[in-house]
């Protein structure tokens, strides 16, 4: 199963992530620091989206990844304040996030860029 952020009222409209080009080279380190959301759907944040038949806006939110292989994030939109936290593993550019539920979230480690892509959501936060 696959979930974005731990929002609970868009976690049932996204379905599977699309495809990633996973490349050696990344560890921890290189990987670690504060990535603050830039992009949702495109668009600069905050931005007005729409997820199926929801639509909602996203006005802030980061996501700090740390050599230690803990992570945490923040999301804030019109409708929802959303913290999390979690361990992670990644090969190369593809990050595994998880917590203590049976969810992962993907991402893509782009340069200074993590991108979080999801069914019809895509996040672009920049380091």
């Amino acid at each position: 199963m696959r979930r974005i952020l731990t929002i609970g009222f868009v976690a049932g409209v996204l379905a599977t992530p699309g495809p990633f080009i996973a490349c050696g080279g990344l560890g921890p380190d290189d990987i670690a620091g504060r990535y603050v959301l830039t992009y949702a759907q495109g668009s600069e944040v905050p931005t007005t989206v729409e997820v199926g038949e929801l639509v909602f806006e996203i006005i802030s939110g980061w996501w700090q990844i740390n050599s230690d292989r803990t992570w945490s994030s923040h999301l804030e939109t019109d409708q929802a304040i959303s913290d999390d936290s979690g361990t992670y593993e990644n090969d190369g550019e593809i990050v595994t996030f998880s917590n203590n539920t049976p969810f992962e979230t993907i991402g893509t480690i782009d340069g200074d860029r993590l991108i979080i892509a999801e069914g019809e959501l895509v996040l672009i936060f920049v380091r």
